[in-house]
């Protein structure tokens, strides 16, 4: 409890070593446990199979027991914000950029927007083709691959005809 400070929230601040994710993490028996489940059970008792910690007060370095409940991992994640963090700070981000960082005009070239399981990933149209080129350029360059992929692509375009005689 020497590393432990109390906020007017009621948190209990880790004060200790934090991860990059902002959790506080603690040496037990020379392994790296997360420092909230270790103090939840010291004064609560072991934390139920299958359950994870959720934190009510939103505070990762927080590690006072009454601001922790025992959930299961999908409710822990429909009660977060992360999505929605992370997308205001992208949109943030991107709001007034007008160039890339490769130097292309956005305006011109266009943003390239992508939304995937939550996530929106944002990148420049002329970026992503020169990235795309290289790829391609990069496994042609190897004959035994460049012949699949020919292969492959002739397999696609018989499908496709096939398809749309059928139909």
């Amino acid at each position: 409890m020497r590393r432990v400070e109390v906020d007017a929230a009621g948190c209990w601040i880790w004060t200790g070593p934090l991860r990059k994710d902002g959790r506080g993490q603690v040496s037990v028996r020379g392994k790296y446990q997360l420092a909230y489940r270790v103090i939840f059970e010291h004064l609560r008792g072991p934390i139920p199979p299958r359950l994870v910690l959720d934190h009510l007060c939103r505070n990762r370095a927080c590690v006072n027991p009454d601001h922790l409940e025992s959930v299961e991992q999908a409710e822990n994640v429909r009660r977060g914000r992360a999505a929605e963090a992370t997308r205001a700070v992208f949109d943030a981000l991107w709001s007034d950029r007008t160039h890339c960082a490769n130097g292309h005009d956005l305006v011109r070239v266009g943003l390239l927007t992508r939304s995937r399981n939550g996530y929106t990933t944002r990148e420049c149209r002329a970026c992503r083709a020169e990235q795309k080129q290289r790829a391609h350029l990069r496994a042609m360059s190897d004959p035994d691959r460049a012949s699949r992929i020919r292969e492959q692509n002739r397999a696609a375009v018989a499908r496709y005809r096939a398809r749309k005689e059928a139909s």
